[in-house]
Order: C-alpha cells, then sequence, then structure tokens
C-alpha cells in the first residue's frame, strides 16, 4: 500500500492515466465549472498529470503546479504542448493577483496534514485574483464509506468522522478490473468550510454529484461521491 504522494509515480499509475475515457468522465464537473467563468488565466494547482487541462478551450492561458515534482514525469506533455500550458515547479512562483480561476481537483483528499491543508488555501488566495474564483472538486467527506463506480474505501472505515487528517485507504478499478490501492486523508465538511473561511475564502455555492456510473464498479444510486465549490 503507497501513500498518495508516491501513488501518481507508480507503473501501475502511468498506466492508469492512459485511461483518457475514464479520466475525461472524471473531470467533467471541472470542465463546466471552468466553462461557466470564461477565464483568461487559470491554474491547476496539484494537477496531477494534466490531463484536464488538454480538455479546456485552448485559448485559456493554463499554469500548472504540483508540490509533487515528479508527477511533471507523467504529463501528457505530447498533447499539453499544444494546450497553451505553463509549467511552474515551486509555489513560491506563482504571480500574486493573476489568475482568473484556480482549479482544485482532488487535491485536498490527499493532503496529509493541517499545516499543508491551509498553505495550500493561503497560496491560492494570494495567487487568485480579488474578483477571481477557486473551483474545488473533491470526494465527498460525508460519504467515503460507500463504493461508487470508480472507487471505493476499505471497508468499514476505520476512523471516527469528526477526525480531521484520518488516513484510510482507498482503490480504483479501471475498465480492464486492473485495480490500485494508495491511502487518502479525511478532512470533515466542517473542517473545509472553516478553513475556506480562516483562509480569505467564502464559498459562492456547492453542488453535491451524482455517481455518474462509468467506472467498472456497479453505480452508486444513493449517495454522491464528489462535491464541488465556487468560492471567492
Amino acid at each position: 500500500m503507497s501513500n498518495s504522494k508516491n501513488f501518481w509515480i507508480s507503473k501501475e499509475a502511468k498506466n492508469f492515466h492512459d485511461f483518457k475515457n475514464y479520466k475525461t468522465q472524471e473531470m467533467q464537473p471541472i470542465i463546466d465549472l471552468v466553462k461557466r467563468a470564461k477565464p483568461k488565466t487559470l491554474l491547476d494547482y496539484g494537477c496531477g498529470n494534466g490531463l484536464v487541462n488538454t480538455l479546456l478551450d485552448k485559448d485559456i492561458e493554463k499554469t500548472l503546479f504540483d508540490i509533487n515534482l515528479d508527477n511533471f514525469d507523467n504529463l501528457a506533455i505530447s498533447d499539453l504542448k499544444e494546450c497553451n500550458c505553463k509549467i511552474i515547479k515551486q509555489a513560491k512562483d506563482l504571480p500574486s493577483n493573476y489568475f482568473d480561476v484556480v482549479v482544485l481537483s482532488f487535491v485536498l483528499v490527499a493532503v496529509p496534514d493541517e499545516k499543508q491543508f491551509t498553505e495550500i488555501l493561503q497560496n491560492i488566495k494570494r495567487v487568485k485574483k480579488k474578483d477571481g474564483i477557486l473551483i474545488i472538486v473533491d470526494s465527498h467527506p460525508c460519504f467515503l464509506q460507500y463504493d461508487c463506480s470508480w472507487f471505493y474505501s476499505e471497508s468499514p472505515v476505520k476512523f471516527p468522522y469528526l477526525t480531521p487528517g484520518a488516513p484510510f485507504k482507498r482503490g480504483l478499478a479501471d475498465s480492464k478490473d486492473r485495480e490500485i490501492y494508495f491511502t487518502d486523508y479525511h478532512w470533515p465538511l466542517s473542517f473545509i468550510i472553516n478553513k475556506l473561511s480562516e483562509c480569505g475564502l467564502s464559498i459562492v455555492r456547492m453542488e453535491e454529484i451524482a455517481d455518474g456510473g462509468f467506472g467498472p464498479r456497479p453505480k452508486n444510486e444513493l449517495y454522491p461521491p464528489i462535491y464541488s465549490m465556487v468560492c471567492k
């Protein structure tokens, strides 16, 4: 079982990122929210393999940043070259008051401690324009114990809900029945909301997103596995 920092640089993870249809569907909530915002400048903070940027309008000036520098070996370089993307490898090098939209996609669930959680939101507050927005899309912390069509948690989930930063095991499956396991971290919804406020960010809109049924596992018809927030 690897930790989430190393998960995305494993050989299996590289292969998993090849399933672009799967990943494209997972990214659809982000794509829709970005299209509504019509940004000229966008920061993908914690960009992973950078795939979401290949699915956005090429006219958007996109900046990619990830705390795990090894992720950049996995970026879809051939796709990104034509997508108006720039890579920055140090948070301090991100320009202040510059981005119309900052995207935080499945990042908070991978943050292992409160100090780093706070630093991420403080960095975003600094680099986002005063009238810009932060788009968060992440696993819904209220329903981690329920499987969905593309990921699942250890069963039963072995921590009290109100424990911030509690680690838990998670798995992903692809259409060829390959599975990848890693560790994520639980942040209660009240913790997320309060931390956003503490860092000077306010929630404009929140949506709970139903299981789209695009993974190889049975669709969860009862509980939303994902939430999105738009913050000012």
